[in-house]
C-alpha cells in the first residue's frame, strides 16, 4: 500500500517542477541586430550597419598567450578604451602588462 502513495507523491512533484516558468534568461534570448528570419541566412539578405558605438568605454581584458615568436608564453591584462572622435573616427587605446614587460598601443 505504501508504494503506490509514494509514486503518486513523486508523480505530483515531478509535475509541480515542470510547471513552473522559464527563468528570465531562458525566457527571452539576446536579441542582435541581425532580424531572426527563422531560415538559414542567403548571400542576398540584407546586413543591418555595424554599430562601432557599441564598444565605446573601458573594456578589461586577460589572455594566456603561448610562446612564440611575438614573444614569451604567459599571462597579459590590460585595459583598452575606445573614444568617439567625431562621427566618423573613433581612438582605441590599449595598456597592459605581461611576461614580457608593458605593452601600450593606439
Amino acid at each position: 500500500m505504501k508504494w503506490p502513495l509514494c509514486f503518486l507523491v513523486l508523480a505530483a512533484l515531478a509535475t509541480a517542477v515542470g510547471a513552473q516558468p522559464p527563468a528570465a534568461s531562458q525566457a527571452q534570448p539576446a536579441r542582435g541586430q541581425m532580424p531572426t528570419l527563422g531560415r538559414p541566412t542567403d548571400t542576398t539578405d540584407k546586413v543591418p550597419p555595424f554599430d562601432f558605438d557599441y564598444f565605446l568605454g573601458k573594456w578589461a581584458f586577460e589572455w594566456e598567450v603561448p610562446e612564440g615568436a611575438l614573444g614569451p608564453a604567459g599571462k597579459i591584462a590590460g585595459t583598452t578604451v575606445y573614444k568617439k572622435i567625431d562621427d566618423e573616427f573613433y581612438e582605441a587605446e590599449t595598456d597592459a602588462s605581461g611576461p614580457a614587460g608593458a605593452l601600450r598601443a593606439r
